[in-house]
């Protein structure tokens, strides 16, 4: 995987000079350190395991405007509503965009947002990866740790997915990171195993 480009856009300077990607035989790990910030995985990629990597917790100052003119279509995890929150899965979620930020609270019908590769050969599985924004279990910041990952991971080459998961933390939440929260994260990833083809990566 290259390094972000100087150019690209909403990446700012300190975003680029600090972001790491560090490959090591059969492991990948995507490192970052920006600010007090950091994360260090090492997914493994055998042939018969998915390549799936979760990438929590990046921090960076980028603006959530970009992501949002361009954010694909989300899809709910469950159909008819999580467990535990099908009475509230219509719920508006409340977002709070301005300049550098985009946090998103009140979720309830817990989602993914694919943002598939850009690749020439259709037939070459790729990598996917499952972004799992920060905010503190109060809040979900999913424009720079979110939708624009989600946005660089694809024009690289690489399947990305951005969750958005219930709030455990947030003001009179009833959720728990235990039952909820995990609970999103791994129907997201059996979410992805399961449409695999439909989405050209590697299961």
């Amino acid at each position: 995987m290259s390094r972000p480009n100087k150019g690209s856009g909403h990446w700012s300077q300190s975003t680029f000079n600090n972001f790491q990607t560090v490959t090591r035989l059969k492991h990948v790990a995507v490192e970052n350190n920006f600010g007090n910030s950091h994360a260090l995985l090492f997914p493994p990629l055998g042939s018969n395991q998915m390549r799936l990597f979760l990438v929590g917790a990046f921090s960076a100052c980028l603006s959530c405007s970009f992501a949002s003119a361009q954010r694909p279509q989300s899809i709910p995890l469950w159909a008819n509503g999580a467990p535990g929150s099908a009475a509230r899965m219509s719920e508006q979620e409340v977002e709070d965009i301005g300049p550098g930020k985009c946090n998103v609270t009140n979720i309830h019908n817990p989602s993914i947002t694919p943002y598939l590769a850009d690749k020439n050969d259709t037939k070459v599985q790729t990598a996917a990866i499952l972004i799992c924004p920060g905010g503190g279990h109060r809040m979900l910041c999913l424009g720079h740790e979110g939708y624009d990952l989600g946005q660089w991971f694809a024009e690289h080459g690489i399947t990305a997915f951005v969750l958005k998961n219930r709030l455990a933390k947030e003001s009179g939440s009833t959720y728990s990171v235990d039952d909820h929260a995990m609970a999103d994260t791994r129907r997201a990833i059996r979410m992805l195993r399961s449409r695999a083809s439909e989405w050209n990566v590697d299961p």
